[in-house]
């Protein structure tokens, strides 16, 4: 089966930044993979599909050091997973 997907996914680990609406204060959430169109994280709590949130989170530059990313981006989906969250999230602009 052919993926529909517009690009490329890159599984990796890491840990990441989101700030909901109207909240001040970020959580910490595990990323899973990431592409040019959006990231998989895994979180704590739930949150809605269609909200917006910003979303930092470390990215390799060309030099091969890290260049921090902030994306203002879109849930799509979340799903219980055992006892955390996944989330897929589309920025709002790709990378």
């Amino acid at each position: 089966m052919k993926s529909k997907r517009r690009f490329r996914r890159l599984t990796i680990v890491g840990l990441a930044r989101i700030t909901l609406p109207g909240e001040r204060k970020s959580q910490e959430v595990y990323i899973t993979n990431v592409s040019r169109g959006g990231i998989g994280i895994y979180l704590n709590n739930a949150v809605k599909a269609g909200i917006s949130l910003t979303v930092s989170f470390p990215f390799p530059d060309i030099s091969g050091g890290k260049e921090n990313q902030t994306r203002t981006a879109t849930v799509i989906w979340c799903k219980r997973f055992g006892g955390v969250y996944a989330a897929g999230i589309k920025f709002d602009q790709p990378l």
